[in-house]
């Protein structure tokens, strides 16, 4: 964003290169909508009531988002991008507003930021909408990091002239940036700048030596963890104000080079990323030291871990303890692990086929999910996880899980070729041939 002045600050020895783009981009952004689950306990299941409201009309290459209670879309193969808005009860067009054309290769895809607003973001271009009216509130050109639904997260780097990575010189070695621009030096300094969300307002700025980690925690308060030249830095995403520093130690002469974030502590990793090497693990709230040791190199691992601390291996996953990074219990080596709060873990055997939830301590299970054959969850009900499967016939099934349920609440059927589904408090909608059928649901 053009708002954003870099500061003059000396180069500082910054960390190698932070984790991949992708990480950051829009993967980033669907698994604020699953991993933000906070499931557990014992409440039976019991039938809702479930009935068909009307059908949203769009073509093929559509993207859609259920926004409380209306549908947006936004028709990613036309030359002239579209964004609609439709109300749901009755069905109807409400506006229609035209955006910027993205990269064919980077069409965009529209994020429920609150029940009034929807994020857009394609290639280099991303633009905050209001759901009720169409009007755009802001646009920006770098990626946002959603901090919560009220303050999101841009980051910009510099770099010096001339250390831009050209694709036909061969092996690239090590790599930096965040942007599909790549450098083959770390940027000089990093200016972290926090932006309300609603109206695009600059908040605060911040400016770190060299090329940056920036994770985000939910739990058990928000907080923004920044790695930066061998520190750990935690700042007040309304302020930007340093309320946590740590510095680091090296390894072997080395730096640490990325961390991962859980609701209570922050692992450190000294080697790259996606490779085995040594960790260390430190506290939320002060960076305590908790534990050190050697992460085995995941290479050829099927499975992984997700906001929780996890060895892989090629047959099995062991699922450590946070504090103190002893072994709690095992999974399959092909299993994916998500952590759904501080006491449950969702075990699937792909990222969207769901086995059961697990007691996060012992893995016992809490409840069995192995009849269903996909799950998702919904920025609006994130508490919540929708389940779905294949009748007999052909229908489609859909069910919940809500907080403190060991057992999937039924919510009714589909017919036809149903895709993808999102749930918001009162609507399910699901992409069909010809669009999206929703229907509402209530106890």
């Amino acid at each position: 964003m053009a708002l954003i002045e870099l500061s003059t600050e000396p180069l500082l020895q910054p960390p190698a290169s932070p984790p991949p783009a992708y990480v950051y981009r829009r993967l980033g952004l669907l698994l604020v909508l699953i991993l933000v689950f906070v499931l557990g306990g014992a409440a039976p299941a019991s039938s809702l009531h479930w009935e068909h409201v009307g059908d949203v009309p769009f073509a093929a290459g559509t993207e859609m988002a259920l926004v409380g209670d209306r549908v947006v879309t936004v028709d990613g193969n036309s030359a002239r991008p579209t964004v609609r808005g439709w109300s749901i009860e009755p069905v109807r067009e409400l506006w229609d507003v035209p955006v910027p054309p993205t990269d064919a290769d980077w069409p965009y895809a529209v994020y429920p930021l609150s029940a009034d607003l929807v994020l857009l973001g394609g290639k280099d271009n991303y633009l905050v909408l209001d759901a009720r009216t169409g009007e755009t509130r802001w646009t920006a050109t770098e990626y946002i990091q959603p901090l919560g639904n009220r303050i999101g997260l841009v980051q910009r780097e510099e770099f010096r002239p001339g250390t831009e990575y050209d694709p036909s010189s061969g092996n690239p070695g090590q790599l930096f940036g965040l942007g599909d621009s790549k450098h083959t030096e770390p940027a000089q300094r990093t200016t972290l700048a926090g932006i309300e969300l609603a109206t695009g307002r600059q908040l605060w700025t911040a400016t770190e030596p060299g090329s940056i980690v920036a994770e985000w925690s939910r739990e058990p308060r928000g907080a923004l963890v920044v790695l930066a030249a061998g520190r750990l830095v935690e700042r007040s995403a309304e302020t930007g104000a340093v309320v946590h520093e740590r510095a680091l130690p090296k390894v072997n002469g080395a730096l640490p080079q990325w961390v991962e974030v859980d609701g209570s502590s922050v692992l450190v990793h000294y080697d790259g990323y996606g490779e085995g090497g040594t960790i260390a693990a430190y506290a939320l709230g002060g960076f305590a030291p908790l534990w050190t040791g050697e992460q085995p190199d995941p290479q050829g691992s099927p499975g992984g871990c997700m906001l929780l601390w996890c060895q892989s291996s090629p047959t099995e996953l062991i699922v450590l303890d946070s504090r103190t990074g002893q072994p709690l219990w095992s999974a399959g080596a092909e299993d994916q692990l998500f952590a759904t709060g501080d006491d449950a873990v969702l075990v699937s055997q792909s990222e969207a086929r769901p086995v059961r939830l697990a007691d996060r301590q012992t893995g016992s299970t809490r409840a069995d999910l192995s009849a269903w054959l996909t799950f998702t969850g919904s920025w609006n009900q994130g508490t919540t996880l929708l389940l779905s499967r294949l009748e007999h016939g052909g229908d489609k099934a859909l069910g919940v899980l809500r907080p403190d349920a060991s057992a999937v609440q039924p919510l009714g059927r589909i017919s036809g070729i149903v895709g993808d589904c999102q749930l918001g408090d009162r609507y399910v909608a699901c992409m069909v041939e010809k669009g999206a059928t929703v229907y509402r649901y209530q106890p």
